[in-house]
């Protein structure tokens, strides 16, 4: 009830449990197009590019799949957990192989597409948009990840990141061939599980849903105006089914990972575009198998699973471990603050009153 005595523990338990429980299908595409909305900048591209992760078919896959356990990781469990701890320590200690290459704006305008794509494609294509207690549980969640990240000149309230964000898009979202060639293999992997002769149409429904700016920074033509229309109808008339004829549920539609039979490790249960890490159940087998997956290939580790401290690149699965272990152990120690919630706290007592 006294919103101005909640801390940032409880705001990430109301973030989670909304995106979850709400729109937990939007909110993961959401999540998932802010990291691809990243490639429209040229800096982040071309070192992106540089690294070869996110350009090469045997890479591609893995990063983002390692990316969304990352995000989840630290979403799903207590920030001074163990495991959350480890999910941001692995990826603070990527983000310090490449040093000075990757900048501090760079790092605060990835961090501003994870709280604010959300509520923007909440607004457009969900039965209901974040509330403004949401809104600021995700913006407080997200600015506590940053600050465990060392990105510093946080801006103090959504509305403040906002503006920042979009001036930096204004100024730096400008076309170059890496910008394409991320974007190209990544609306490749976008719509790699459909079938063959309805890729292209996948393709192009991906892009309907981009803005006008990124469409440009990638080099990426309009599709023709008829799929706009056919996406926006079904997504429209999907909002309306669930605000209006579906029951409210009841809880998260699902876990994420279950615990591997290797010490330390966990099996994925929710996969993103490739099944890196799923258990190798009968069913799974069936399942990804009809869409031209055999999990008892040993590139999808599905015996073993994934273990947060090693996550990565292959090449990099031993490197950089005890250093992990260790930063994780330093972060599960900070204090968890309390009282974000300024601004919002004084708008809703002025209400009361």
């Amino acid at each position: 009830d006294n919103v101005i005595e909640m801390s940032v523990e409880t705001c990430r338990q109301i973030g989670f449990k909304s995106a979850n429980t709400e729109f937990q299908y939007i909110f993961d595409k959401a999540t998932e197009f802010a990291l691809f909305k990243t490639y429209g900048i040229p800096s982040i591209s071309s070192l992106l590019c540089a690294t070869q992760q996110l350009t090469h078919d045997d890479f591609l896959g893995k990063r983002v799949e390692d990316t969304g356990i990352i995000i989840n990781e630290f979403h799903r469990y207590p920030l001074n957990s163990e495991r959350s701890s480890k999910s941001i320590a692995r990826m603070n200690w990527m983000h310090a192989r490449y040093g000075s290459k990757i900048s501090n704006d760079d790092l605060l305008y990835t961090l501003s597409l994870f709280v604010l794509e959300p509520p923007r494609w909440l607004e457009r294509f969900e039965w209901r948009e974040l509330d403004p207690l949401e809104k600021y549980c995700n913006f407080t969640t997200w600015k506590e990840i940053g600050i465990r990240m060392g990105i510093q000149n946080i801006p103090n309230s959504f509305e403040a990141l906002e503006e920042w964000s979009v001036a930096y898009e204004e100024k730096f979202m400008k076309y170059s061939t890496h910008n394409e060639k991320l974007g190209e293999a990544s609306l490749a992997l976008f719509s790699s599980n459909a079938p063959k002769f309805l890729q292209s149409f996948a393709r192009k429904v991906s892009i309907t849903v981009m803005p006008e700016r990124l469409k440009r920074a990638l080099g990426l033509k309009d599709p023709p105006s008829w799929i706009f229309l056919l996406v926006e109808a079904v997504l429209w008339t999907r909002k309306k089914f669930i605000r209006h004829l579906c029951l409210p549920r009841g809880d998260s539609l699902s876990t994420f990972s279950v615990d591997s039979s290797h010490k330390g490790a966990h099996n994925k249960t929710v996969m993103y575009f490739q099944p890196y890490y799923m258990k190798n159940t009968l069913f799974n087998r069936f399942y990804y198998g009809l869409m031209g997956y055999d999990l008892n290939d040993p590139k999808w580790e599905s015996e073993r699973g994934y273990v947060i401290e090693e996550l990565g690149p292959k090449s990099l699965r031993n490197e950089g471990v005890e250093k992990t272990v260790k930063m994780a152990e330093e972060l599960s120690k900070l204090d968890i603050p309390t009282c974000p919630f300024s601004t919002i706290s004084k708008q809703m007592n002025q209400k009361k009153n």
